[in-house]
């Protein structure tokens, strides 16, 4: 089991607060998934990288991990019809759909609030998620999103379009594919 800074139930939830309070209506599934998996995936790839780096710097080739590249631990993503899906998280988003507007809005403020909390325990991440959810990824269309996690190799090599099973997408291979790229 893969040990992360977050539980990933506590940063799903914080996701959907974060959007309900930003766009005072609930995050659509597929933006949902899609900001767990760009998350994770951009996370661990820059922070493997400044491992890297670290390492490359230091006199006697030790690692000195300065955070976690896991975002959440014990991720378990699959290759679905419309990219990437986190299968525990997905069956925790059902059970949220199923609460009405009407009790979210009532609860938002207490609730962000107390996972907000939760997530300020490293400050360093919590901006990481915040900067790139608020200025990246909630504002882009869905089908956007799915277009742009149907480019990543770790997708692409799990999905099969002839029997559309949902394939395993080892969460080493999303790192190793994010550490590669030059954005950062």
């Amino acid at each position: 089991m893969q040990k992360g800074i977050y539980n990933k139930k506590d940063l799903a939830k914080y996701i959907t607060l974060l959007y309900e309070k930003k766009y005072n209506k609930k995050i659509s599934s597929i933006k949902f998934q899609k900001s767990i998996y760009f998350l994770f995936a951009y996370w661990g790839g820059f922070n493997k990288k400044l491992n890297q780096e670290i390492k490359n710097e230091n006199e006697e080739g030790e690692i000195i991990k300065k955070d976690n590249i896991y975002l959440f631990s014990n991720p378990k993503f699959q290759a679905r019809q419309f990219g990437p899906v986190e299968k525990e998280i997905f069956e925790e988003y059902k059970e949220y759909m199923k609460v009405s507007k009407n009790k979210l809005n009532e609860n938002i403020k207490d609730e962000f609030s107390l996972y907000s909390k939760k997530m300020n325990e490293n400050n360093e991440s919590k901006n990481f998620i915040d900067d790139f959810l608020l200025n990246n990824i909630f504002d882009i269309s869905d089908f956007s999103l799915v277009n742009w996690s149907h480019k990543d190799n770790s997708w692409i090599e799990a999905w099969n379009l002839e029997d559309k099973n949902s394939k395993e997408i080892l969460s080493e291979n999303i790192i190793e594919e994010y550490f590669k790229r030059e954005e950062y």
